[in-house]
């Protein structure tokens, strides 16, 4: 195409290549505005959410070398990991800019710039220095908070919604961590969960990964869009997740005796071999032996457990809560466990009155349909040093009467009452 001179010093053409460039970029810019303010919209506002849909929406780039999955996540095909670098090199020889995955856009930046994107190399001929091959789908997943047990689940969830979607078993996943710390006291139920758990900070070499889908961010998980009406497969997850440790939630009830838990909180250790740095708890009872009389009286002849989890371990924990009937607990990780209690269950969730309230787990009470309940403090006497609350109790008693009434155990006869449900 030639360039028609006119009466200006250049040409035409120039001007009206600056003008579709202009345009080009002020669409682009006015995309990734769009796409933040809609997935912000979504995650906060939505009912509704089906993640059927992220297997089938699909990007391609890079001659299937790359494929971005419903803007959500991505898998890269014949990928060399140097753990040295911690860089992913994929080929790739999109000749047009702007038709490169470097473009393809998530539904938050965390997920892309954060997690995974940054650590990708995009490379014109395949790395050939690899003495390590993996055959099989390797699952990369970066975690958040690698100590903590509610992060640790929505990695889990999201890693059971992608085993759906490609149609690879949970106990037959290969998983790759790409967080370098010490060992957690977490690290080795991701043992327990996956087939083989890879960590690249005991990688030495190159490695290549013929299949690796790197997972939902963490912070991405459908278990933080707290306002869809449905949790998509979460009975099925949480039959999956006790099935690993050969557990069943209970599915029925006796009035006349009830399994009541109680969980107290205390200080541990972030990384057990090294007994070095100690983790403060927050949200302490300051008068646990007090509660501890209350329940014994408002529920004589009931089974009252004692949940410590930095005393436990997993499967410990999820044998007592499996079986818990009523749930009483400051906020923290251990209501995560809300997931596996029987569909009957009560839940009574408690705060301090210098604490937020939260919803990561009435959120999963609503998905579960079981019974929650928030106290808050609101008097600052009945907060001490060293994060412990003063629990008044009447705020058991209280609770114990709306436990009766919902177990409709309030008299002689319904307390013979068994109820069984499928």
């Amino acid at each position: 195409m030639k360039c028609r001179p006119a009466k200006f010093k250049r040409p035409i053409c120039i001007y009206k290549i600056i003008f579709i460039t202009g345009l080009l970029v002020l669409g682009i810019a006015i995309s990734f505005l769009k796409v933040g303010i809609l997935s912000q919209g979504n995650r906060f506002s939505s009912t509704y959410l089906d993640v059927s849909e992220w297997f089938t929406d699909r990007t391609i780039y890079c001659e299937g070398n790359y494929v971005g999955y419903a803007h959500r996540y991505f898998q890269l095909k014949s990928t060399v990991y140097d753990p040295s670098r911690d860089i992913f090199s994929v080929q790739c020889n999109n000749w047009m800019y702007f038709n490169s995955p470097k473009w393809y856009w998530f539904h938050t930046e965390f997920y892309a710039q954060g997690k995974y994107t940054q650590s990708l190399s995009f490379v014109s001929k395949p790395e050939t220095k690899h003495p390590m091959d993996i055959e099989e789908v390797v699952f990369i997943v970066s975690r958040d908070y690698p100590h903590n047990f509610y992060h640790a689940m929505t990695q889990w969830y999201n890693l059971f919604i992608l085993s759906k979607s490609h149609g690879i078993d949970m106990k037959n996943m290969t998983v790759l961590l790409l967080d370098r710390g010490p060992k957690v006291h977490l690290d080795d139920q991701w043992k327990l969960l996956f087939r083989q758990i890879l960590k690249a900070g005991d990688l030495t070499q190159p490695l290549l990964i013929k299949n690796a889908i790197f997972s939902i961010a963490g912070h991405e998980s459908p278990l933080f869009y707290f306002n869809i009406d449905r949790l998509p497969f979460i009975e099925e997850f949480s039959s999956k997740f006790l099935d690993v440790f050969s557990l069943r939630s209970k599915n029925s009830v006796n009035c006349d005796k009830l399994s009541i838990t109680l969980v107290f909180r205390r200080d541990y250790y972030m990384h057990p071999e090294k007994n070095e740095e100690i983790r403060i708890a927050e949200r302490k009872f300051k008068n646990e032996d007090e509660i501890i009389s209350i329940l014994e009286s408002e529920f004589p002849g009931h089974t009252l457990n004692i949940l410590k989890a930095e005393n436990m371990s997993l499967p410990e924990q999820l044998k007592m809560t499996s079986n818990t009937d009523v749930l009483i607990a400051m906020h923290g990780c251990v209501l995560t466990q809300i997931l596996f209690l029987p569909k009957h269950a009560m839940v009574l969730e408690m705060y301090p009155n210098f604490w937020t309230i939260q919803r990561f787990f009435s959120s999963i009470a609503k998905w579960r349909n079981v019974k929650h309940q928030i106290w808050q403090n609101t008097n600052e006497d009945n907060e001490f040093p060293n994060h412990y609350t003063y629990v008044p109790p009447s705020v058991i008693k209280n609770f114990a009467l709306d436990v009766r009434k919902h177990f409709a155990c309030h008299d002689t006869a319904s307390k013979q009452l068994k109820l069984t449900y499928t």
